[in-house]
């Protein structure tokens, strides 16, 4: 009786396994991933991570959804998330270099440029002939003034590949870093003029002209750009950033917004249509952006930054102070934040202090030419080491050429140093470049009143001749 009784619970466990259906994890969890790209392509971008996170359980050992996961994280503006899943991508796939190349992308995105160029040295181990990740590297190494690291990969890029076009903007990028700043921008202008339609190169000359600070020129460039890549982010923002420094908020707003209507969750577009608008007087519009932008990034100095910049605008010097040193409490080596807490106490007259912050950024940024332009004047305002603000000029007109704010403080110096020959000199300069502005007709004024006060006061210090005993004499 009992032996019946196994098999007939054998024969009923039988019938119901029969029954069930199996299902494949691997199978499922591709399924699962099929339907989250049609949820974040509908915009449900939560759904669409739950789904991909269900499918990761299912299948917890596959690489190419740990990096296409990863990916859509970066995609959506979430790199900090993103960076967890292309560990494990790059765990799962050793021998592809596509998990660090999207972590590098990720950390220079987050403003982490030794940790992007550690993933891409690894990338380039694992592949030491991928052209994609030398050049990769070599901007970065440029990034961080690793000139001998871009200079040795670029001698083996220009070997290997000496037509590429790609290679001749890094060689150019070698050259700015060098301050061979007119060859850089020689080498690119001949290579458009072989190759017009080039966009890489348009893109780099358009940059570095603004760099130069020649806005109009630039812009033509960069319309060129965005006219080869309608959709390139980094076109549409530098070109945004040149309409700005042209004087043309409401047309770099444009850009902005068109950028966003590709990427609406870019950070740097937020960030640049903050600026535009409150360029127009729009400071609430601007704070609204800013306070998207923080929904984005809240631990992006651009953010405080952006911040800062309203509240200076409402007359709020010492609530702009408070956003401009929580940027550099999230990033002690942000050079930018340390230049706008300097200005900050330049406004409030604390000029040692605006000395101090300015000093610290030059340390972080050497080359760059607007802080040092700023330390110049505040050391000119403070009537202090005037010796070494003319070293700082000297070094500026050495590596720019024609700067015409650092020759009005070069001229300004001059004159609280008495040295009236060389301000002439420098005002003469100035009056050839740019005879219309108001700050050079004032600064030629100046150099005219202190000539007299110096004539004035060398005649008073003549001996005077003395005169003899008058002698009437009767007619």
């Amino acid at each position: 009786m009992k032996f019946e009784f196994i098999l007939i619970a054998l024969a009923m466990f039988c019938c119901c396994s029969l029954g069930e259906k199996k299902t494949d994890p691997h199978l499922e969890a591709q399924q699962l991933f099929a339907q989250a790209r049609g949820l974040l392509d509908s915009g449900a971008e939560e759904e669409a991570f739950s789904l991909m996170e269900k499918a990761l359980r299912l299948d917890p050992q596959n690489g190419e959804l740990w990096l296409e996961q990863g990916q859509a994280l970066r995609k959506k503006g979430r790199g900090g998330t993103a960076v967890m899943s292309l560990v494990k991508a790059s765990e799962l796939l050793p021998q592809k270099i596509e998990p660090l190349m999207e972590l590098a992308d990720a950390f220079d995105g987050m403003g982490k440029a030794d940790s992007a160029i550690t993933h891409l040295e690894n990338a380039l181990r694992r592949d030491p002939e991928n052209v994609e990740v030398q050049k990769k590297l070599i901007q970065l190494y440029l990034k961080k003034n690793r000139l001998e690291d871009a200079e040795r990969l670029l001698r083996m890029l220009r070997r290997s590949h000496p037509s590429d076009l790609e290679i001749t903007t890094l060689q150019a990028g070698v050259l700015w870093q060098e301050n061979k700043r007119e060859d850089a921008l020689k080498i690119l202008q001949e290579a458009a003029s072989l190759v017009p339609d080039n966009f890489s190169v348009r893109l780099n000359i358009g940059r570095y002209l603004l760099a130069l600070r020649k806005p109009q020129v630039a812009i033509k460039e960069l319309e060129i750009a965005v006219g080869l890549k309608p959709d390139s982010a980094e076109a549409l923002l530098e070109l945004g950033a040149a309409l700005r420094y042209a004087g043309r908020p409401s047309d770099a707003e444009a850009k902005y917004r068109a950028l966003l209507a590709i990427e609406p969750r870019s950070l740097p577009a937020k960030i640049g249509l903050a600026q535009a608008l409150l360029d127009q007087d729009r400071p609430e519009d601007a704070l609204a952006t800013v306070d998207e932008a923080a929904l984005i990034n809240p631990r992006a100095p651009e953010v405080h930054l952006a911040m800062g910049e309203i509240l200076l605008r409402q007359k709020k010097p010492q609530d702009a102070l408070r956003s401009f040193r929580r940027a550099v409490e999230i990033n002690p080596r942000h050079a930018v934040a340390h230049l706008r807490i300097a200005e900050v106490y330049r406004e409030l007259k604390q000029l040692p202090d605006a000395q101090a912050e300015l000093e610290l950024a030059l340390a972080i940024d050497p080359e760059n030419s607007e802080i040092r332009r700023r330390l110049v004047q505040v050391l000119i305002e403070g009537n202090t080491n005037l010796d070494r603000a003319q070293e700082y000029i000297e070094k500026q007109l050495s590596a720019e050429g024609t700067d015409l704010e650092m020759l009005k403080l070069k001229a300004r110096l001059l004159l609280l140093k008495k040295d009236f020959e060389g301000a002439g000199r420098t005002v003469d300069e100035l009056l050839l470049i740019s005879p219309e502005d108001d700050d050079v007709r004032r600064l030629h004024a100046e150099l005219q009143d202190a000539r007299r006060l110096e004539k004035a006061a060398q005649q008073k210090k003549k001996p005077s001749r003395k005169q003899g005993m008058t002698i009437i004499r009767g007619r």
